[in-house]
């Protein structure tokens, strides 16, 4: 039976690893967490709140897709912005994208998302024509 010492390569190369991978945990674990989540704020100083970028969006989306004359729309969340592309069967779509840009951001105010976020809108006729 072959006796092992602490100073051979082996032995060293598992300590290492395993010191690399204890460290990789204590990471994640000290780090900021919540990298899914949005921090709401509240008006309580003892309250915390977190919703998730899933929760945002839809919350959102339910609300644009309630402004009259948007046919199909779509809702998407990047880094600091929200992007919302409406798609109309109406012809003249003078306002629309003030409507959907005023809704997205009352959406936004009700809910107060710890960071700002800022919105676009892109609206399409059905026929395709911006």
């Amino acid at each position: 039976m072959k006796r092992s010492h602490w100073g051979e390569r082996p032995i060293m190369a598992v300590a290492a690893a395993t010191a690399l991978t204890g460290m990789f945990l204590l990471w994640a674990a000290v780090s900021r967490g919540h990298r899914r989540a949005v921090r709401v704020d509240s008006t309580n100083d003892c309250t915390r709140a977190l919703l998730t970028r899933r929760g945002l969006r839809r919350s959102v989306d339910g609300s644009v897709g309630q402004v009259d004359g948007v046919d199909h729309h779509r809702v998407r969340l990047r880094g600091r912005r929200v992007k919302v592309k409406v798609t109309t069967p109406l012809r003249e779509r003078q306002d629309l994208r003030e409507r959907v840009s005023d809704a997205t951001r009352e959406r936004l105010e009700a809910i107060r998302p710890a960071p700002s976020y800022k919105v676009t809108v892109k609206v399409r006729t059905a026929r395709g024509k911006p």
